[in-house]
């Protein structure tokens, strides 16, 4: 689902509230917003009245709607955001309950972010203290920090460049996520969490070596809505019913493209490339299945009832515990090209490594 929020809306309803925010400029005219209520990061956005690519809350339309969502203390902003892992001991009350005793913890979202400009980068860091549920410790004490600049297109060194780029535009930025964790009398595993929250419907592809396994997180994905090919996972993502995958670490290639087509009509092509360490534990696991760990990325599938969207994640090395580890730096990448189809197909082949037979 489409809210079609511009830049000019998410801009109105922050001053409104007098939440800050900066906007960084990327290629082609292209920015995002990064607000420090959330730490989200909205867009990207080609000029003031164009829509969002990510998915955005319909609450930035109108100030009414909007200030009744931050009244009620609601999380579900949009955009790109940052949570932490494992999820089961810092958002379920209850595992037998499972989804049904979710519950968001204010300190993490929204949290209280700073935000600031340094050159071309914009930054923003909270300290968190989090409730622990279902574990020895109740509290667990972390830094986390993200640093959002610009980032260069990874085509400009092919020959093909200048010819994709007469079909295409183009903007790309990057993430850096650090996370220090402050506990003196909590091993909790910690990993960051990243979420970028997209419009439906649309195509997600996930490359993998070897043999294609995936882990069902919700409901079981219904088989007409994957098709697995000779390297890649075409999975539809509709956002009118729930399931969400998980992808082993060992088949991943840390890379994944996310096809779909703006309000007018074009289509463009979402490539996140995140650090993938098959070394790491990677220690989310659903519900019904515990000691199923080792996914570094996955794929969210709305029932509707959260507002349409679908969402592209990772998770960040593993921390604490027994790794050894206290802090860590976790890089993520998007790079967005909006253009002609068959140029998109091309691009996707590249950055996936795939051969990419399935567009509608």
């Amino acid at each position: 689902m489409n809210n079609r929020i511009t830049l000019c809306n998410v801009k109105k309803r922050l001053e409104e509230q007098a939440f800050d925010y900066e906007v960084l400029m990327l290629q082609d005219d292209f920015s995002i917003l990064c607000s420090g209520r959330g730490g989200r990061i909205f867009g990207p956005f080609e000029s003031e009245d164009s829509e969002s690519v990510f998915w955005v809350n319909k609450a930035f339309r109108y100030s009414e709607a909007f200030a009744g969502f931050i009244r009620d203390e609601e999380w579900n902003m949009g955009g790109d955001r940052i949570w932490i892992a494992p999820e089961i001991p810092f958002f379920v009350k209850d595992r037998a309950a499972g989804f049904d005793s979710f519950i968001v913890q204010k300190h993490l979202d929204p949290g209280n972010y700073d935000l600031c400009r340094r050159a071309d980068s914009i930054i923003l860091d909270q300290d968190v203290i989090l409730d622990v549920y279902q574990n020895a410790c109740t509290k667990k004490e972390f830094h986390l920090k993200k640093t959002i600049c610009k980032s260069d297109n990874p085509l400009r060194n092919l020959p093909v460049f200048e010819e994709l780029s007469s079909k295409v535009k183009f903007c790309g930025f990057e993430q850096i996520i650090e996370l220090a964790d402050n506990s003196e009398d909590c091993d909790l595993y910690l990993e960051n969490w990243i979420l970028t929250q997209v419009n439906t419907p649309g195509i997600l592809i996930v490359p993998f070596l070897g043999r294609m396994e995936f882990v069902d997180y919700f409901e079981p994905v219904e088989k007409q809505d994957f098709y697995i090919r000779d390297n890649y996972m075409e999975i539809n993502v509709t956002g009118d019913r729930r399931y969400k995958l998980g992808f082993k670490s060992v088949i991943s290639t840390g890379r994944s493209g996310y096809l779909s087509k703006l309000s007018d009509g074009r289509s463009y092509l979402i490539i996140r490339s995140f650090i993938n360490n098959p070394s790491s534990l990677y220690c989310c696991e659903p519900f019904d299945k515990p000691g199923q760990t080792g996914c570094s990325s996955f794929i969210y599938n709305d029932s509707g009832a959260l507002g349409g969207y679908a969402e592209m994640e990772n998770l960040g090395i593993t921390i604490s515990g027994d790794t050894g580890k206290k802090c860590s730096a976790d890089v993520v990448y998007n790079w967005l090209y909006i253009g002609e189809e068959t140029a998109l197909k091309q691009i996707a082949n590249t950055l996936l490594e795939i051969k990419l037979i399935k567009y509608n």
